[in-house]
């Protein structure tokens, strides 16, 4: 059973941000626009702050492993990428999408 979220203002998220319940799992997903440059930028970056935790890479689409949860990032498709974060615990989510909101911000402002 998934229940969405109606307002990501209750989690102080970003409004482009959609948050739903998958039991065990809370999970956070966003979607943003970037040129292919800022996404291997992205990618690269993601890597470098979570180096400790066990990443694997299968078909473009990236994850990485933490305790009681997994970040997935969707391959670069139409200059579109979607990370999903699911977790078993809200506050973990919350600061793992914060996290990679920067990531994302900085990305984005970088030049080749």
């Amino acid at each position: 059973m998934i229940s969405l979220c109606t307002s990501p203002a209750a989690y102080n998220l970003e409004k482009d941000t959609r948050f739903f319940q998958a039991p065990p799992y809370y999970c956070f997903q966003y979607q943003s626009n970037l040129p292919l440059e800022a996404y291997h930028t992205f990618i690269n970056w993601t890597y470098g702050v979570f180096d400790l935790f066990l990443k694997d890479s299968q078909n473009e689409y990236h994850y990485i492993y933490f305790p009681n949860g997994i970040i997935e990032i969707s391959p670069f498709t139409n200059g579109m990428v979607v990370v999903l974060i699911k977790s078993k615990t809200s506050e973990k989510g919350q600061f793992f999408l914060r996290e990679l909101f920067s990531l994302l911000k900085n990305s984005k402002k970088t030049k080749p």
